[in-house]
C-alpha cells in the first residue's frame, strides 16, 4: 500500500501546486535525555523521513517542513519515580 501511494504521488508532485509536507519532530531527536530512548528515536526517524523526502522530491514542487518545538515539560513522562527525581 506504501509503495502503490509513493507512486500515485510521485507522479503528481511535479504538477503545480506546490505541495507541502509538514512534520512535527522534537529537540529530543538530537539530544535524548535518559529515559527517553523509545520517543527520541521516533523524533530522529520522522527527521530522517524528512530529510529523505526532501532529497527525493528535490526536483519537484514538493516541499518539506520540519517542526522542531522546543522541549516543554509537560508532565507527560511524569510518574512516581521521575516526579521523585525532580528537583
Amino acid at each position: 500500500m506504501a509503495h502503490s501511494a509513493d507512486s500515485r504521488f510521485h507522479r503528481t508532485a511535479s504538477r503545480p501546486p506546490r505541495r507541502t509536507i509538514v512534520n512535527v519532530s522534537s529537540g529530543l531527536a538530537s539530544v535524548p535525555p535518559a529515559r527517553t530512548a523509545t520517543y527520541s528515536a521516533t523524533k530522529a526517524a520522522i527527521h530522517a523521513l524528512s530529510e529523505a523526502i526532501r532529497v527525493q522530491y528535490a526536483d519537484t514542487s514538493v516541499r518539506v517542513i520540519e517542526l522542531v518545538p522546543p522541549v516543554v515539560r509537560t508532565g507527560l513522562a511524569d510518574t512516581p519515580a521521575t516526579r521523585a527525581r525532580s528537583p
